[in-house]
């Protein structure tokens, strides 16, 4: 799982590079249909493609062999790495804001994880599916209310909304994934309608999700954007575990309430990378700028 992580900072870094360059600077807006379809074409971004796709089947691997709960905090690895690599990059110096707000959040979802391990056990022996819709129903909404908040939302806060939607399909992705996997070793059946379901489920959740994501590269900055993915995915795959599939039969009021808090720390976090990110601060102050003038 960790080295999934390097796929997926990796692939963000690349595929906002290739979005990038086809806009003109100050001129950030979302992709049309036609412009992401153009993107196929382009070699940077499909090779951001392909190291997401590598970072992905890793973590399909590590989501077979252990709890979603277990599994999928490790994905905030990826914020430092993407940090690193686009500073590398793009040739700026990252500033002890935005390195405090990554390691505030890096600390919040490590903090996350170590109380959703403890307390954690491996899943229930069955599946309940209405259960399951209850959860997918709830969590496309959230995400729905995400996207519509963008849309009126500010510059630097604009992208963080778009990530933080796409991260809760792509939370529920991982946790209908976990739920098949689950299904099928109890013995039912892949051909099942519930195995259908959870595999439309699971594809839809995707698509949708990633489309998302695309736009949030647009408008905004890969740390930010894996920043979001990192914490609201963790998050949502989690809480699936922990009530849909059981997983956390041993944790009691004391606990969600410590888990709770970690996940606020941790959305503050990359509050903070959205707000000081350098190019962010610079599209502020440009903004200042041309108000002065006006």
């Amino acid at each position: 799982m960790i080295l999934s992580t390097f796929g997926f900072a990796g692939g963000a870094v690349f595929q906002h590079m290739s979005i990038k360059a086809e806009q003109r600077p100050g001129k950030e807006q979302a992709l049309t249909l036609r412009q992401l379809g153009g993107q196929l074409r382009e070699p940077q971004w499909l090779l951001g493609l392909l190291l997401i796709v590598l970072g992905a089947a890793l973590h399909v691997a590590a989501l077979f062999l252990a709890p979603v709960t277990v599994v999928q905090p490790i994905g905030i690895l990826a914020v430092p790495w993407s940090v690193l690599l686009a500073s590398k990059i793009h040739g700026y110096r990252a500033s002890r804001s935005v390195w405090l707000a990554v390691s505030v959040t890096v600390a919040g979802i490590v903090s996350f994880t170590v109380l959703s391990t403890r307390f954690s056990h491996e899943e229930r022996a069955s599946i309940d599916l209405p259960l399951v819709l209850i959860a997918v129903v709830l969590g496309c909404m959230i995400s729905a209310g995400l996207f519509t908040t963008s849309r009126g939302a500010s510059v630097a806060f604009r992208s963080l909304a778009l990530a933080a939607g796409g991260a809760v399909l792509f939370g529920l992705t991982s946790a209908l994934l976990k739920s098949l996997f689950v299904w099928l070793k109890i013995g039912e059946s892949l051909l099942s309608p519930a195995a259908g379901f959870l595999c439309l489920g699971g594809i839809a959740t995707c698509v949708v999700g990633g489309w998302m994501i695309q736009q949030a590269y647009a408008v905004g900055h890969p740390e930010v954007v894996v920043g979001a993915l990192t914490t609201v995915d963790p998050v949502v795959a989690v809480v699936y575990g922990l009530v849909v599939l059981d997983e956390g039969m041993r944790i009691n009021a004391p606990v969600v309430v410590a888990m709770l808090a970690c996940g606020a720390v941790a959305a503050l976090g990359v509050a903070g990378l959205a707000r000081y990110h350098p190019e962010a601060r610079q599209r502020a102050s440009l903004a200042g700028a041309q108000y002065g003038r006006g």
